[in-house]
């Protein structure tokens, strides 16, 4: 066997520990899959680990993006709805950040500051002014 050819099935070896899945790569395909693991001065090992993780989170958006997608099927109305309350957690969060409680909800500071849901948007303005104003 001639040394370009030991090379080549190094290599192509190489190539099956990072993707196993990957059949009789060629030369270019092989250089693709190890040389960022060389110029960064890691092992296939490790750039097999980043593959995978990469792979399972390309798994998990496929999946939410799959369920989202049956949601809008069943109810047109399922994309707002996860929108709102995306907005509502950080709306919580921000709440949470700001009175120091971290046991604090939208409903829990409406009652704490006597004031009604659609008042809360001015009350909430008004709590940040005050927040500001200790600091």
């Amino acid at each position: 066997m001639s040394d370009e050819k030991l090379a080549l099935e190094w290599m192509r070896q190489q190539a099956y520990k990072i993707d196993p899945y990957i059949e009789s790569p060629s030369f270019e395909e092989c250089v693709e899959l190890i040389g960022p693991a060389f110029k960064k001065g890691k092992h296939v090992a490790q750039l097999r680990s980043l593959l995978a993780q990469a792979d399972r989170r390309a798994g998990a958006a496929e999946r939410k993006h799959a369920a989202l997608k049956f949601a809008k099927e069943k109810s047109p109305q399922a994309g707002q709805i996860l929108r709102l309350q995306g907005k509502l957690q950080r709306v919580e969060l921000a709440l949470k950040l700001a009175t120091g409680d971290n046991n604090m909800t939208i409903s829990q500071f409406c009652a704490e500051y006597d004031v009604s849901k659609r008042d809360g948007n001015t009350a909430w303005h008004e709590k940040l002014v005050e927040q500001d104003k200790k600091k």
